[in-house]
């Protein structure tokens, strides 16, 4: 063989090397953006969730502890894929080495997606009042999507080692490819359940409380869902040939990373939005028969913060004074005149009321 043949065969080489690395470059730049989002997100929360742990007990411990495995989750996905790019820069012809990180990534993802619906299955269970026939049917979509995905993805795996010992492939070890909108149909189902369920909930609630703070809370339940349900939806679309892979651009790996960072962006988003609103907040509440309305609520939450700064220019010496005079003046109310206002309490209608506010504080620490 000539010299001439070598050199194309050099040429083919690097042509081919080239192409590999302009495919995953821009998987690997998305993700890392993504993954820079999600840890900023985590860190805020964790330190949020941290410092109202220590006041009120183990829910905000053990939201903390799934929010920290997702994100261990999530890193190890984003490892994974340094780690592969590493790699596939040196070995760049094998299959082998795609296919084993593309089978630990197919499992990861399933991993992170039963979290997510976890989460979300727990919560509409708590704003339910442990209700468990209103569950059933998103724990068992929920279910059915996991044990699916295990599925596709063991025979993926069995193939690919079948194929890695005799050196052929079959078409077995890329079920998980060509299956995987099955187990997103499925996931997607326990979503928009649990989205509708809460909402409702959430409005059944703020119309009998007559209160604009748990519609607030319906924009945040609703935008944060929608922001996974958007993602599953995108990437099933990718895998059922909709939304066509670029040339060079692997879609498709792109949205499988961002399906996987979705969950713990989703839920530090709605825990730090619940959680600065009902800080910043102040309660509307209607004294006709006047029903609550959405957009008032809207209209509330971008209030907040303004308000919320004019009331922090309140000076210490006026803080101080407007306590002492309340402090004065119960100290000072004759005993027959507190006796009263204690009998106001058992008023029924006064009672209907402190139900209702009890109601309406239990829905609005969903996060």
């Amino acid at each position: 063989m000539g010299d001439s043949y070598w050199e194309g065969l050099d040429d083919g080489f690097d042509q081919g090397f080239d192409q590999a690395m302009r495919g995953n470059a821009p998987v690997f730049i998305t993700e890392m953006a993504l993954y820079g989002i999600n840890l900023t997100l985590s860190i805020i929360t964790m330190t949020v969730l941290l410092r109202r742990g220590m006041e009120e007990g183990m829910a905000h411990k053990r939201l903390l502890l799934m929010l920290s495995l997702m994100f261990a989750i999530a890193t190890v996905y984003i490892s994974l894929n340094t780690v592969e790019l590493n790699i596939y820069a040196t070995d760049w012809k094998s299959l082998t080495v795609p296919l084993r990180y593309s089978e630990v990534r197919q499992y990861l993802l399933l991993i992170q997606a039963a979290l997510g619906d976890s989460v979300t299955i727990w919560r509409c269970y708590m704003i339910y009042r442990r209700n468990l026939p209103v569950v059933i049917l998103p724990v068992l979509t929920a279910l059915a999507s996991f044990v699916l995905g295990l599925y596709y993805a063991g025979i993926g795996t069995h193939a690919s080692d079948i194929g890695s010992a005799n050196g052929v492939y079959s078409e077995k070890a890329f079920a998980w490819s060509d299956n995987v909108f099955q187990w997103a149909a499925v996931t997607m189902v326990c979503t928009i359940y649990c989205t509708i369920a809460i909402t409702y909930k959430i409005y059944s609630s703020a119309r009998l409380s007559k209160s604009n703070s748990l519609f607030a809370v319906i924009f945040f339940v609703v935008e944060t869902s929608f922001i996974y349900t958007l993602g599953i939806v995108i990437y099933l679309l990718s895998r059922v040939g909709a939304i066509p892979s670029a040339p060079i651009v692997d879609v498709q790996t792109i949205l499988m990373g961002a399906v996987v960072q979705l969950p713990p962006i989703v839920l530090c988003l709605l825990t730090l939005q619940t959680k600065f609103y009902n800080q910043g907040r102040r309660p509307v509440h209607y004294s006709n028969s006047e029903t609550a309305r959405p957009l008032a609520s809207l209209r509330c939450i971008f209030n907040t913060r303004r308000e919320t700064r004019a009331n922090a220019q309140m000076s210490t010496f006026q803080a101080a004074s407007a306590v002492t005079q309340e402090s004065t003046c119960v100290a000072s109310m004759p005993v027959e005149t507190r006796h009263t206002e204690s009998c106001v309490a058992s008023d029924p209608k006064h009672s209907d009321a402190v139900g209702q506010r009890d109601e309406e504080s239990g829905v609005l620490e969903i996060a």
